[in-house]
């Protein structure tokens, strides 16, 4: 079965290269016989219904993208129509129509949200440059990061800086918010002239058993675990 649908996949590959080749003879053989070069030729873009027109060399311009190279763009052509089709998202196309027409950086119609845009941007293989260079002005992060080498540390890693990774991360995170939020509640609540204080009396020694003292205790020695954690983390 795997080597039936490699075969089916190197068909494929192949259809397509000769579709391409077929195409581009079509368009030679069309353009000498109007007398003009292949790149004043006029393109038909189809996108859902949507139809875009442009020149050839506008294009070819961009020659490691889809629309740029013939033979990747040929699949998609429809000869009874005459025109290229995509079921695609619309409202990205007109910003890359306009970035094959003129170029310089891609900028995200304001309705469409950025990962439709970025999306439409990697189907229509436009340049890894302008694509970077999108997703900085997005706010996109490029920050790499550097795992520890150590496979426990690595999980606890995780589990400390990434929510998202477990169940148990997930919940630990959880449990700083509600620190955070604690220690925030206990701040303010003791700033009231009636809750000042309740654990320290002139002539008196401290009320350990008091409920601020002991909410103030957890959340201080929660914040001061994580903290000397993430620090042997970073460190080792």
């Amino acid at each position: 079965m795997r080597v039936d649908w490699q075969y089916t996949k190197l068909l494929r590959k192949l259809s397509g290269l000769l579709f391409g080749a077929t195409l581009y003879m079509e368009i030679s053989i069309r353009s000498a016989a109007g007398c003009c070069s292949i790149a004043e030729q006029r393109v038909r873009i189809n996108v859902s219904g949507y139809h875009f027109e442009t020149a050839l060399r506008v294009l070819e311009r961009h020659p490691k993208t889809l629309l740029g190279d013939r033979l990747r763009r040929a699949p998609f052509y429809d000869r009874q129509r005459g025109e290229f089709f995509f079921d695609r998202h619309r409202p990205s196309f007109e910003a890359i129509f306009i970035y094959y027409q003129r170029g310089g950086r891609l900028r995200r119609p304001e309705p469409v949200p950025d990962d439709v845009f970025l999306e439409e941007l990697v189907f229509y293989e436009l340049e890894p440059d302008a694509i970077e260079e999108y997703r900085r002005a997005e706010g996109y992060t490029t920050e790499q990061i550097t795992w520890p080498s150590n496979a426990t540390l690595r999980r606890i890693w995780m589990v400390f800086e990434f929510p998202e990774t477990s169940r148990v991360a997930f919940v630990v995170a959880l449990w700083s918010v509600l620190m955070t939020l604690l220690s925030i509640i206990l701040f303010c609540v003791e700033t009231l002239p009636s809750y000042a204080m309740t654990h320290c009396e002139e002539g008196q020694l401290p009320n350990f058993l008091d409920a601020f003292f002991l909410g103030e205790t957890l959340c201080t020695a929660w914040f001061m675990k994580s903290g000397y954690i993430e620090f042997c983390l970073w460190v080792f």
